[in-house]
């Protein structure tokens, strides 16, 4: 079973930021995800993607990641039941 986490800019740094949502406040009036110490970041709605696998040299893709199959052939991430193990990330995403 794979991890539900979650990845997002946040607002004031612009860096990228992974962990899980921050629980128990209304969605609507603050979206912050907390990293692995505890540090709660507000993130930017537009840049939010959920882990939805791993290539084959197993870093994480994030919905809306860019991978190449072995024909070449450059395809997004979405919420597959598995993704192909010969799958790789595609450098440079941001």
């Amino acid at each position: 079973m794979r991890p539900i986490k979650f990845r997002g800019r946040d607002i004031d740094t612009y860096e990228l930021v992974y962990g899980d949502f921050v629980h128990n406040v209304p969605m609507s009036s603050f979206n912050g995800i907390i990293d692995d110490n505890d540090f709660v970041h507000e993130i930017n709605d537009d840049t939010v993607a959920q882990l939805v696998g791993y290539d084959k040299d197993g870093r994480e893709v994030y919905e809306g990641d860019t991978f190449v199959v072995p024909c070449g052939t450059e395809i997004a991430a979405r919420f597959f039941g598995n993704i192909t193990q010969n799958a790789k990330l595609k450098e440079n995403q941001s």
